[in-house]
């Protein structure tokens, strides 16, 4: 549905009902607030509609019949009836049946004693009157139209923003009349109604039989205009463009390296093609342009083809799956919900994920297109204050950190990119940390990961409170499962934003899989509280010697625990921590998990890796020393204790 809707009808010049009329009409229109009425239209009203669409059918095209047409209610009717006949103002007229419900109901913001406006600083109404009753030439009456949600975010809710756009393309109008600059004559009045302000504009020529307006013409008008009032969301798009395509040499570049750093910790060893993708990515970093194959220069092509090559000859590829932080609870609920196997990782305490559901108070209009509302200013809000929380938190923001804010609507996305535009450029520093946003649909979030995820669930209540039971894309095939992908997005933090709770949900009206398993979430989300989720400590495992080696730990004046982790988790042989301060290090020794993992690096390496990322500070204590020197290996566990302490929190 196109955003900015341009209607063009006309007086024939000379006709018995003279066009002055038309102009006092727009002209005086008072503004008055019109309570939104959810009662079903009167039977007057919809006898109306229905004759009016049949003698005017291009009725149908209004963004008011939409409304109408979507939730057919006393206020869009009477919406619908009122533009409906300004536009067919010269017919309406001579039609029976109309007179007596021609739209005198206001909504003008006057300026002065009128709302009227032209090149002239202060109109006449009088004089304006009679030169528009002199006129025998055609005179159109352009209808020019917003959603009130663009309207109110693009700054044209009011008459000057309206004014100032008509005089700036005045001429730009008048060619696409075909009228030269200096024979154009318009006034135009602007009409602060319901969901869709819109201005009436009186545009002729002096000279009679001059002007013409086709279809091109008013293609052309409405190009203008859509592209200065939309001039900010495009120039947003245009950056964009500029900035992902850095970000996509960066990202490409890192990721040959990251590949190339990972092939070199992984258990496979193929020197040749270690050295041919670290070449890669060192020239990729100096090629301009698109990073495509088909774009890429013939050398580099050759060098991609012999990498290919190689990478044919390895009898397979494994990829392990990196360690994640997420809270146990979130696990736990992606199991029950049947999303497969996962990871149930053990971290200390500070570094453990957590999920937070943020409930709003917020209401917004029906989008016409789809008849839901789909956004709302107090949740976006409410996101951008967790960005900004977020940010806060760090000193040094790590290079490899990502927020991903997921939306479940285009609209939503839409505002709140926007939002963060434009609070970019007003703080360079969170100019800054936004360049490790992303704010991605529902769709889109298939085998992505991301550090912290924000949930906007983006649907909101109408103006009088009710909550429409129509999820968009969760309602189609595959609903559930992208939300169930973006819980599992988070490799840490999960902050669930919605303008309604599993309360306002109606079992009975969720019949597909995906808005079933949102009221799921919502009941799931609503009852967490913060409490942090530990494994259960124990102090005697089957390991003798790390059970002696715990408790002569304990002696010192340190707690311990052995056999650390969750039931379907990595478990650490033994953990040590001060007795008033969560555990802090963990420590590995050559037992049975250890020796079970067959790569000789893996063990070595990738096992303390993972749990370094994990938030551990980790040492080993193999079992001959545990066994012969039992004294010197606490001497070290206490010694290791003493140079984190600064770190323990």
């Amino acid at each position: 549905m196109a955003r900015l809707i341009v209607k063009s009808p006309y007086f024939k010049g000379g006709s018995a009902k003279p066009a002055g009329g038309y102009l006092r009409y727009i002209a005086t229109r008072e503004r008055v607030e019109i309570l939104p009425d959810d009662r079903p239209p009167t039977k007057r009203q919809a006898q109306f509609i229905e004759k009016l669409t049949k003698d005017f059918p291009d009725t149908k095209t209004l963004l008011e019949y939409g409304d109408y047409a979507a939730h057919p209610t006393k206020f869009n009717a009477s919406q619908f009836l009122t533009l409906a006949m300004e536009e067919n103002w010269s017919k309406v007229q001579e039609l029976d049946g109309y007179a007596k419900y021609i739209a005198t109901r206001p909504r003008a913001e006057r300026m002065g004693e009128h709302g009227l406006f032209g090149d002239e600083d202060a109109v006449d109404l009088n004089a304006a009157m009679a030169e528009v009753n002199s006129c025998t030439g055609n005179i159109w009456t352009h209808i020019i139209s917003l959603r009130r949600e663009d309207a109110e975010r693009l700054g044209f809710d009011h008459a000057d923003a309206w004014r100032a756009l008509l005089r700036a393309h005045r001429n730009d109008i008048a060619e696409a009349m075909h009228i030269p600059p200096e024979d154009f004559r318009w006034y135009a009045a602007f009409h602060d109604e319901g969901g869709h302000p819109h201005i009436h504009m009186m545009a002729w020529s002096k000279k009679p039989g001059q002007a013409y307006l086709n279809r091109d013409g008013i293609r052309k008008i409405k190009s203008v205009l859509t592209n200065q009032i939309f001039q900010q969301e495009l120039l947003h798009i245009y950056e964009d463009k500029s900035q992902s395509r850095d970000e996509l040499v960066w990202e490409t570049r890192s990721a040959m390296l990251a590949l190339a750093q990972k092939m070199q910790n992984s258990a496979c060893e193929h020197p040749e093609a270690e050295q041919m993708i670290r070449e890669l990515a060192l020239e990729l970093g100096s090629v301009k342009g698109k990073k495509s194959y088909g774009y890429l220069p013939k050398d580099l092509k050759q060098k991609v083809d012999a990498i290919v090559d190689q990478m044919e000859l390895l009898p397979s590829v494994k990829v392990r799956s990196h360690p994640v932080r997420r809270a146990p609870r979130l696990a736990a609920f992606l199991e029950s919900q049947g999303y497969g196997e996962v990871r149930y990782d053990v971290t200390t305490e500070p570094s453990q994920g957590r999920v937070a559901f943020h409930k709003v108070e917020a209401n917004g209009t029906p989008v016409m297109a789809t008849g839901l509302v789909e956004s709302s200013q107090q949740e976006i809000d409410e996101v951008v204050r967790i960005i900004t929380e977020r940010a806060a938190s760090f000193n040094v923001v790590p290079v490899g950190y990502t927020l991903t804010v997921v939306t479940l609507t285009d609209a939503f996305r839409s505002r709140l990119g926007a939002e963060l535009k434009s609070l970019a450029s007003k703080n360079k520093t969170m100019g800054q940390f936004l360049r490790h946003v992303r704010i991605v649909a529902l769709p889109e979030i298939a085998g992505a990961q991301s550090t912290d995820v924000i949930l906007s669930l983006c649907y909101a209540k109408t103006v009088h409170g009710r909550l429409l039971q129509q999820f968009g894309v969760l309602e189609g095939e595959g609903g559930r499962a992208m939300l169930l992908d973006a819980l599992a997005l988070c490799d840490r933090h999960l902050d669930i934003v919605s303008a309604f709770d599993e309360s306002d949900l109606d079992d009975e009206r969720l019949h597909q899989p995906g808005p079933q398993l949102l009221h799921a979430m919502l009941r799931w989300v609503e009852q967490l509280d913060d409490h942090v989720v530990r494994p259960v400590t124990i102090t005697r495992s089957n390991n003798v010697l790390f059970n002696d080696l715990a408790e002569r730990v304990r002696s010192r004046g340190l707690n311990a625990a052995v056999d650390y982790g969750f039931d379907r988790g990595l478990h650490i042989p033994m953990v040590v921590g001060l007795p008033d301060k969560p555990f802090a290090l963990a420590v590995l020794t050559d037992d049975a998990q250890f020796m079970s993992v067959q790569s000789t690096r893996e063990r070595h390496r990738g096992l303390m890796q993972d749990l370094a990322s994990l938030g551990w500070s980790v040492m080993s204590v193999w079992s001959v020393g545990a066994f012969v020197n039992p004294d010197k290996e606490v001497d070290a566990i206490v010694s290791r204790i003493g140079e984190i302490y600064g770190d323990v929190r």
